[in-house]
């Protein structure tokens, strides 16, 4: 009797010795939070090597075989902070991560998209009385900024509307701040004052200088317009020769004695 009420007492003083012990380590604001982590890592890994979940569960002889760090000699403890380790290192390389965790930065470099990079197309000045269907770079002719230096910057002028029509059907020249501007007469509608000064602060803004701008009406020499008009009706003329000389739209023809709706063919 007198043994098993000594026995009763030394469980009784490490229950309460254990008790005390885990309130001081709670007790420290900067720990609480580290333990607490340390807690819900753990029995992560234990989810994970869960049977019910799908996991294997890890003996202590693959611990051992997976990490240089241990020892015959090791404890308990030991083997279980390298279980963790060990676990922590190899779910890196699933899909979820748990909460804690920041994915690798491998992972984090590969899930990030750039951004692709625009820029503005270098103007290829040709003669625009006979324009070719691809320019000497080998880019197909589509558009006039393509070609002409003064169409190119009117597409980039912060203008919309009517302002933009403006532009688009006058010529240029620019001589320092001072710019000139030949407004074509059957579009005298769209040129009043707010137009005037709203293109003028576009263009000063393009520049990055204090413009003056004068805009006339008469008989533009080129305009962004008639150029794109241009190029326009030389992709058609293209269109329609490629398929006059296509191989087998004239075998086709041949066979079913057949003929081609020239009206029916777009450039591309």
């Amino acid at each position: 009797e007198r043994t098993k009420a000594l026995m009763a007492l030394r469980a009784a003083n490490a229950k309460a010795k254990a008790t005390s012990n885990d309130k001081e380590k709670y007790s420290d604001p900067q720990n609480n939070s580290a333990l607490a982590k340390n807690e819900v890592k753990k029995k992560f890994i234990d989810d994970e090597s869960s049977p019910d979940l799908g996991g294997q569960v890890r003996q202590p002889a693959q611990v051992e075989s997976d990490s240089s760090t241990l020892t015959s000699e090791g404890t308990d403890d030991s083997l279980a902070q390298n279980t963790v380790a060990i676990t922590e290192e190899q779910s890196s390389n699933i899909d979820d991560y748990p909460p804690w965790e920041d994915a690798p930065s491998s992972v984090l470099k590969a899930d990030i998209k750039t951004a692709p990079t625009t820029s503005v197309e270098t103007v290829e000045t040709i003669d625009t009385s006979t324009l070719p269907a691809y320019l000497a770079s080998g880019n197909k002719l589509v558009k006039a900024l393509q070609i002409d230096e003064w169409s190119a910057i009117a597409d980039r002028l912060e203008l919309s509307g009517l302002m933009k029509q403006v532009v688009l059907n006058s010529s240029f020249m620019k001589n320092d701040q001072r710019i000139e501007l030949v407004l074509a007469q059957e579009h005298q509608h769209l040129l009043d004052e707010r137009a005037h000064k709203l293109i003028q602060h576009a263009m000063s803004e393009y520049f990055n200088e204090e413009i003056s701008l004068n805009i006339t009406l008469g008989s533009p020499e080129i305009s962004p317009m008639q150029i794109q008009q241009q190029v326009d009706e030389m992709r058609e003329k293209h269109a329609k020769h490629v398929v006059a000389n296509d191989v087998i739209i004239n075998t086709i023809k041949q066979v079913f004695n057949a003929s081609v709706d020239e009206s029916s063919i777009k450039p591309r």
